[in-house]
């Protein structure tokens, strides 16, 4: 869980543009497209 909220806080202006992108079981793809 900490993974995930630390790259929340990476990607935080991405998360605020796209939040379904950024939810814990699909975030990992969204990741992998950049």
């Amino acid at each position: 869980p900490f993974d995930y909220l630390t790259i929340l806080e990476e990607h935080s202006s991405e998360v605020f543009k796209d939040p379904q992108k950024w939810l814990p079981w699909n975030y990992e793809q969204n990741l992998n497209s950049d």
